[in-house]
């Protein structure tokens, strides 16, 4: 109930996101000296507990930069970690510790599989926020793109689904290309879908939302991969309809559960009405204000010059009345200065 008054401190980082590197680190300096583990670190009841770690797992691996995630908080280690002895990998035998594992996993899978992951991590292009001020339900939504996005707009749509592997107990029934490790939820990705853009809503509260409404660019429908329980075994997908919302000119309706996850992957048809259409002018921004720095550093230095050749005559300047007088003395006969030493002496 208090997390609308921290709202802000995980979209904070976007506003200068573009002028570092990012290195998402969640290490082992965070799950020691009593700081304890990152699953006894979250609230509520042992549910909530794993339900909170999935979604922001999962706002971590959306979230542009890159990742790094310490040993055994990947399953929920309860303790802290301890150099003098293993993690305690028997906790996967747990259906909670090995559900966070699986959900996990499934993220990585996506993250290799996805470029709108990574490829545009430090570019305007490959992240917009669909809606970063939803404090009052807190719940974070935002887009990532892979690199030239818009190049895909206007083509046909393939109509194989991304996830193509029915996971069943004891076995995966694979359609794809990829073959994967793994148990429940693995899947293969068809890599001619892997050019899409990803839609995340994550909601970190236990409130239920049965129909929420996100803003969407313009596509034809949006592809459901992903939810807090994992890779979805069977496709589903919902129309992008035309209607106002988060600014933008279309939406869909999604039940968001309490602690739920979203993943949605959809083509864009055209440019984005907002922040995200207006990607390649701000990289020409950025790239006419660096260069206007180089610019205004090159004047700078050319002055630097000027001055010092401008310093330089005036010292010969200074130095040609010293000469000069010492011209005229050198001229003069020798008897003036006779004349001048007995003057003195009489004086």
């Amino acid at each position: 109930m208090y997390r609308n008054y921290h709202h802000n401190q995980l979209t904070f980082g976007m506003s200068y996101a573009y002028s570092e590197k990012f290195i998402l680190v969640l290490s082992h300096d965070e799950v020691v000296h009593l700081k304890r583990s990152m699953i006894e670190k979250m609230p509520g009841s042992r549910e909530q507990k794993f339900r909170n770690l999935k979604a922001a797992y999962f706002f971590m691996i959306g979230h542009a930069g890159k990742k790094l995630l310490f040993m055994g908080q990947d399953f929920g280690q309860y303790r802290e970690w301890n150099e003098d002895c293993s993690i305690d990998w028997h906790l996967l035998e747990e259906k909670e510790n090995r559900s966070l594992h699986s959900f996990l996993r499934d993220l990585l899978q996506l993250y290799k599989t996805y470029p709108a992951l990574y490829e545009a991590d430090y570019l305007y292009e490959g992240f917009s926020w669909v809606n970063a001020d939803d404090a009052s339900r807190s719940i974070y939504s935002f887009i990532r793109n892979p690199k030239n996005h818009l190049a895909l707009s206007g083509k046909p749509r393939v109509q194989n689904g991304a996830v193509a592997a029915v996971a069943e107990e004891g076995n995966i029934v694979e359609n794809g290309n990829i073959d994967l490790e793994g148990g429940k939820g693995a899947s293969a990705t068809n890599s001619k879908e892997h050019r899409e853009s990803l839609l995340f809503v994550v909601n970190m509260t236990p409130m239920d939302h049965e129909e929420y409404w996100v803003g969407m660019p313009k596509a034809k429908e949006a592809r459901l991969i992903l939810t807090e329980e994992g890779l979805c075994k069977e496709e589903k997908y919902y129309p992008v309809v035309k209607g106002e919302c988060d600014g933008r000119d279309y939406h869909i309706a999604y039940p968001l559960k309490g602690f739920g996850c979203a993943l949605f992957a959809f083509t864009e048809e055209g440019e984005d009405s907002c922040a995200n259409a207006l990607s390649s002018q701000k990289e020409e921004n950025l790239q006419v204000s660096k260069e206007k720095q180089e610019g205004q550093q090159e004047k700078k230095e050319s002055s630097k010059v000027a001055e010092k050749t401008a310093e330089k005559p005036a010292e010969k300047a200074e130095e040609k009345p010293a000469e000069k007088l010492e011209e005229k003395k050198a001229e003069k006969p020798a008897e003036y200065f006779s004349e001048v030493r007995v003057r003195e002496e009489a004086g």
